[in-house]
């Protein structure tokens, strides 16, 4: 999908440079830096953001009717990627609240405590992070791997053990 945008990105920038060399002027050409601008501020950071308002400002700077209208680049980029920052934000807590909201109704269905700690593994590793989740219950010898995502070779451990 980012690169859907990347292109509507440097279309929108062609558009705006194409207005600005067949002589239609800022007002035509501004519109489509200010796309330009915000879709990859939001997309790529507010450092990209800039280098693009940077580069609409050069082209718009040769146009006549140049008045401070970087200020709006500016504030498009700016915009840009605060909007595409909440919404990331957004997203994760959503994400993450409706992996709460699965394991909490998976509780009640569950008869035994083990069954709920046999899928916890499954549903933090949903979480993502790309890490290792394991569920180790006391032995009278250590640890035993009630379950884990990736699996594990091992399946018991002593009690003065380290994994990880």
């Amino acid at each position: 999908m980012d690169r859907f945008y990347s292109v509507v990105a440097l279309g929108a920038f062609l558009l705006g440079l194409l207005s600005g060399l067949l002589g239609y002027g800022v007002p035509h050409a501004l519109p489509w830096f200010m796309i330009a601008t915000a879709i990859a501020a939001s997309l790529y950071g507010l450092g990209m953001g800039l280098g693009v308002a940077g580069a609409a400002s050069l082209v718009l700077l040769r146009l006549p009717g140049f008045d401070l209208v970087a200020v709006a680049l500016l504030l498009s980029a700016l915009l840009a990627h605060q909007v595409g920052k909440s919404l990331r934000r957004a997203y994760r807590k959503a994400r993450a609240q409706r992996l709460l909201a699965d394991a909490l109704e998976a509780l009640p269905k569950a008869r035994f405590p083990e069954e709920v700690l046999k899928s916890l593994p499954e549903r933090l590793h949903t979480l993502g992070g790309g890490g290792h989740v394991g569920v180790w219950v006391p032995t009278p010898r250590g640890f035993r791997l009630l379950a884990s995502r990736p699996p594990l070779s091992l399946e018991e451990i002593p009690g003065s053990g380290v994994v990880g």
